[in-house]
């Protein structure tokens, strides 16, 4: 009994890790197609979605299939990765700018940079990364294709 619990708190770490090294990877491909130029603010009518993008900042969609990824200061962002509510402070109505504020979880942080994101690279790119992890052969990355087949030994 005692070697099955251990065995079955290593496959749970094993599979925690491998999750946030995921999770690492999705915020990469993130930040990899925020523009390299900041935006001075957004206009908008509806936030769609949100999500915590590393512990940096939040993209969030707006209306029309708009992202942009909000750079955040404070100290909030030791909040982000669990952050489960969002709340602007903004002056004027439905527009962000750099300078207003977003809380997370009751935390507000100021906003340091906004920069729009190509979603439809970052769906492409995630699209790649899944279809790598569920099969190592379509990578392209021969250790990832010939790790199976090491012994370990000699």
């Amino acid at each position: 009994m005692r070697i099955f619990s251990v065995f079955l708190l290593v496959s749970v770490l094993a599979g925690c890790a491998s999750t946030a090294d995921t999770d690492l990877r999705v915020s990469e491909i993130y930040k990899r197609h925020a523009s390299d130029e900041t935006v001075n603010g957004v206009r908008y009518t509806a936030v769609r979605s949100w999500r915590p993008v590393s512990d940096e900042g939040v993209l969030i969609e707006f209306n029309g299939n708009r992202h942009f990824l909000f750079a955040l200061a404070g100290a909030c962002r030791s909040e982000i990765q669990f952050a489960s509510t969002l709340v602007f402070s903004s002056t004027p109505v439905n527009r962000l700018d750099q300078f207003d504020r977003i809380a997370l979880n009751g935390r507000w942080c100021q906003i340091q940079d906004i920069r729009k994101v190509d979603f439809e690279a970052v769906e492409a790119d995630v699209a790649a990364l899944n279809a790598a992890l569920e099969d190592p052969r379509e990578a392209g990355d021969s250790d990832l294709i010939h790790r199976d087949n090491y012994s370990g030994g000699m």
